[in-house]
């Protein structure tokens, strides 16, 4: 019964943080979400944001809104690109962009095979 009053709460806390439309106060580093307009969202990573995690590193969200440099459009041709879906792991919330799994990835494939790789970083806290 303890399970069930528990999970009731946790549901409820969900969908009133959900109504009330506002990013949830726990992500970090701060400054860098706003609430999404988009409602099957609830926040999303600010254009532009410029931030400082708590590891002291900056963190910079492009003007597309995600992480890392702003790809070519369209996409120079001889270059494969591949987009990184996550959560902070993959955005790399407490780490410098070279250090990001995004960052890391490309230089392994490029290292690899000499050919030219572009790792986009859509990851996001939550």
């Amino acid at each position: 019964m303890a399970w069930l009053a528990l999970e009731v709460a946790l549901r409820t806390h969900e969908a009133n943080a959900r109504a009330s439309g506002s990013p949830p106060g726990d992500l970090s580093p701060r400054g860098l979400y706003q609430a999404s307009v988009d409602p099957a969202l609830r926040y999303e990573l600010i254009p532009n944001a410029r931030a400082i995690a708590e590891t002291g590193v900056p963190i910079e969200i492009n003007g597309a809104g995600f992480r890392g440099a702003l790809p070519a459009i369209p996409k120079p041709p001889g270059i494969t690109r591949i987009l990184l879906l996550g959560d902070s792991e993959v955005l790399g919330a407490k780490l410098a962009e070279r250090d990001t799994l995004s960052a890391q990835l490309e230089l392994a494939l490029t290292k690899r095979d000499g050919a030219v790789w572009e790792v986009l970083n859509f990851g996001t806290d939550g």
